[in-house]
């Protein structure tokens, strides 16, 4: 049954990207209920592979099985009774209490997919969306999240995915249930208080009425780029006497020492995204001269923030959970003949980030003995 499940899973997804492929190859329109159609049983199919993951002793996602085996056994390890990531320890207890930790993935590809279509579901709604835009969108989700991140990290990539909802749909209308529930996501993952302050950031930028005077926004820009990813930072954190702040400042201080765990190809692809889509960001500054929106500002930051090792890493989930206004008004303004190779381009650059995703999960994990896991691995391992 396993192995009926699995080879369905790995079915649908190829399924799922041939209809993309040729909805944009003869540029096929769909509606908002049809592109969230396809999304769900894309996600529904990469949850399913996910659940049959077994990860390498290298993977966070090996170090999260031990945890919850423990739990599952009564003899859970004191950093971990200890952390103050209580909603991690919520969700990996719940897991602890089935029979499978194959359900840890699994349910953190579901949480993405109904933060990100959520997002995109809303957005189409309010506003007149291209087909091959939304899709652009979706892959720009899963290109800079990285699906091999979003199964083997997991924590990373759902605070983010989590936050950046939060903030979508409640900071303008209901504030406290916007700090309420990035209170929640910051105790399943430390680095979404860079979320916060970038976001706290804009806003008062927003009040300091800087959005006529360009190079004020510039400034603004850089500063924070480079001021985030230093270790002044995390040195001011171990100056609290609170674990939560005792706990990122080692993971501030962690990740300004970390090299990064982007291979090279792998790296230059990323670095090459955020340099388009900074570079489509600063387009719509430059060209609107006016104050900028949320998803702008931090398209903007992408290009300095790239020199930051793993902080870096962390930091492009969030570009490509933000990218979508961008994308959209960036196509809007275009003459049709830059709209083809700037849509071409985007595609081209997520497509090869995804597959190298891909390529990264055959490489390093199994498949719980399931025999189409087994031949595919054969073929990217070579």
């Amino acid at each position: 049954m396993d192995d009926i499940i699995f080879n369905l899973s790995i079915f649908s997804l190829f399924l799922c990207l041939a209809i993309i492929g040729l909805i944009l190859l003869l540029s096929i329109g769909l509606g908002r209920k049809k592109l969230l159609i396809l999304w769900f049983f894309f996600i529904i199919a990469l949850s399913g592979f996910a659940y049959f993951a077994e990860p390498s002793p290298s993977d966070d996602l090996y170090r999260y099985y031990l945890n919850i085996n423990r739990l599952r056994n009564g003899i859970p390890n004191v950093q971990f009774v200890e952390s103050p990531l209580i909603l991690q320890k919520i969700w990996f207890f719940l897991i602890a209490q089935t029979n499978n930790n194959g359900w840890l993935p699994a349910t953190a590809v579901l949480f993405f997919g109904f933060f990100v279509g959520s997002i995109a579901n809303d957005y189409m709604k309010k506003n007149n969306v291209a087909t091959r835009i939304i899709i652009l969108y979706f892959l720009s989700c899963l290109g800079c999240c990285s699906v091999f991140s979003l199964i083997s990290g997991v924590r990373n990539v759902i605070a983010f995915a989590l936050w950046y909802w939060t903030y979508y749909f409640f900071y303008e209308k209901k504030k406290i249930v916007f700090y309420i529930l990035t209170l929640v996501a910051a105790l399943l993952h430390t680095a979404v208080v860079i979320c916060l302050i970038l976001s706290l950031i804009y806003h008062y930028y927003l009040k300091m009425k800087a959005g006529k005077d360009f190079v004020k926004v510039v400034i603004i820009i850089v500063l924070i780029a480079y001021v985030l990813p230093s270790p002044l930072i995390g040195n001011i954190l171990a100056r609290i006497p609170n674990s939560y702040a005792n706990l990122m400042s080692q993971k501030w201080n962690y990740y300004f020492q970390y090299e990064g765990i982007m291979g090279d190809m792998g790296s230059l692809f990323v670095r090459l995204i955020v340099l388009f889509f900074t570079g489509s960001a600063i387009y719509l500054i430059v060209r609107k001269r006016g104050e900028i929106t949320f998803s702008e500002f931090i398209l903007s930051i992408g290009i300095p923030m790239s020199f930051s090792n793993i902080i870096f890493e962390r930091f492009i989930i969030l570009i490509g959970l933000v990218s979508l206004p961008t994308l959209n008004n960036t196509y809007q303004i275009m003459s049709k003949r830059i709209r083809f190779f700037y849509y071409g381009a985007t595609l081209i650059l997520l497509s090869i980030r995804i597959l190298l995703s891909f390529y990264s999960m055959f490489v390093y994990m199994r498949f719980n003995g399931q025999a189409l896991g087994g031949f595919l691995q054969s073929i990217f391992r070579g």
